[in-house]
């Protein structure tokens, strides 16, 4: 259930469900325009849009209305990816100007959105540790859009050029491979 408050008396405004189940490490954020941004949930749902949209990481909501605006991205739009490397966003961040949305999805893929079209800007896969796979747990957006950091369940850092699409570098937010991860970014 997604419940939106009046801050100045914490009246109910408005509280509706997002579709099915599951949860993600940040549950939503509003975007510049006031609609809500929310993880895609998994299972199933009551909305058709979302049954034949299955591949979507995020929904965009109109938050007064309680409805869907928009699946991202949606199926007719994956622009050369594969449906199989899109699943629900375990956690996304927003741009401070709000034009770039960064998801993890599939635990691996990050996916940089442009918000004007909801094309995919850019996409990387989390790099594995010296010693085995990792999966990415956290990521933010630099106040100018020009740099992604992912953080990972191991600790890794890694810092990704957004417009050139290639590592800056990595770096361990813990002393060691200890498995402690990286989960908070700004």
């Amino acid at each position: 259930t997604v419940t939106i408050w009046d801050s100045g008396n914490w009246q109910v405004v408005k509280e509706f469900h997002r579709y099915g189940g599951a949860y993600s490490e940040n549950s939503f954020a509003f975007l510049p325009d006031g609609t809500l941004l929310t993880a895609a949930p998994i299972g199933n749902t009551s909305d058709p849009n979302f049954q034949t949209s299955g591949v979507s990481a995020l929904i965009q909501w109109n938050a007064e209305a309680g409805q869907p605006v928009r699946y991202i991205p949606e199926a007719g739009r994956l622009l050369g990816v594969s449906p199989q490397e899109i699943g629900k966003a375990d956690t996304f961040a927003v741009s401070a100007d709000g034009s770039l949305v960064a998801g993890i999805t599939k635990g691996r893929n990050v996916v940089l959105f442009e918000t004007r079209g909801w094309s995919i800007a850019n996409r990387w896969v989390t790099p594995p540790t010296p010693q085995h796979r990792d999966n990415g747990v956290s990521v933010a957006i630099s106040p100018d859009n020009r740099v992604v950091a992912l953080g990972t369940g191991f600790g890794y850092v890694h810092i990704f050029d957004s417009i050139n699409d290639h590592s800056i570098c990595t770096f361990l937010a813990y002393q060691g491979d200890a498995g402690f991860g990286c989960r908070a970014l700004a």
